[in-house]
């Protein structure tokens, strides 16, 4: 069985919730443009918890490249269909279920079309915030996928996502991610037992910037479950 992380406590389980601060308020009357309308739509229904009906409707096909108020719209909507996501998320479950992934997927091409828009409805701490929910997006839908070589692909793109991040969250995600590449069938023994002891590493230099508390129990697992490897790779503690 490939060894996974076994933390008891949920990774970011509120990461959803990051992206609250993109979102102003806009007062201009719904007809007068169906960007505007939609988005006013979007964000009473934010602030009801309403998530549901942010997915029901997709965003308006008038948007395009510098319109004002598209790339806000695009985040809410891959915010909200994130946040569905991981309520079906299992007590101490890292990652929602596989029937998550199709919520997880219209996330990440949701937040990839804000940042291609490009407009300046989302601050730049606002984009730092879409960039920590798309990384954790992929990373769960590595740890979803139906092959290892699948779930590679989408963890090096958490890991290259995270590097938009301050320095202790993007080595939070590389600690993941790495551990993700040292697990049995992800490469030879020692492609596996380097990416063991990078997620150690990465692990351990994250605690020392400091982390939220949530952050540091995983970490802790992260080069717990790193040791373990160590020692079940062939040639590792050499």
């Amino acid at each position: 069985m490939p060894l996974t992380l076994t933390t008891g406590h949920v990774l970011l389980r509120t990461v959803p919730l990051l992206v609250f601060a993109l979102v102003g308020c806009s007062h201009v009357a719904d007809g007068l443009d169906p960007v505007v309308g939609q988005l006013n739509r979007y964000q009473q229904a934010r602030s009801a918890g309403n998530w549901q009906a942010i997915t029901d409707e997709a965003p308006v096909s008038d948007c395009q490249p510098v319109l004002e108020g598209c790339a806000k719209l695009y985040a809410i909507y891959g915010e909200a269909n994130q946040h569905l996501a991981f309520a079906s998320l299992a007590p101490n479950a890292f990652c929602p279920p596989p029937g998550a992934n199709g919520r997880l997927n219209t996330a990440v091409a949701s937040y990839s079309k804000s940042e291609q828009l490009g407009d300046a409805s989302l601050t730049p701490a606002g984009k730092v915030s879409l960039k920590n929910l798309q990384a954790q997006a992929l990373y769960c839908l590595a740890e979803n996928a139906s092959s290892i070589e699948q779930g590679k692909v989408f963890v090096r793109q958490s890991a290259e996502q995270a590097t938009a991040l301050s320095r202790a969250d993007a080595l939070f995600w590389q600690a993941m991610s790495q551990l993700y590449l040292a697990r049995p069938g992800a490469g030879n023994d020692a492609q596996r037992c380097a990416a063991a002891r990078s997620a150690d590493e990465a692990a351990r230099a994250a605690q020392r910037l400091g982390v939220n508390s949530e952050q540091s129990q995983t970490l802790d697992r992260v080069s717990h479950d790193a040791d373990q490897l160590h020692h079940l790779i062939i040639g590792c503690t050499e």
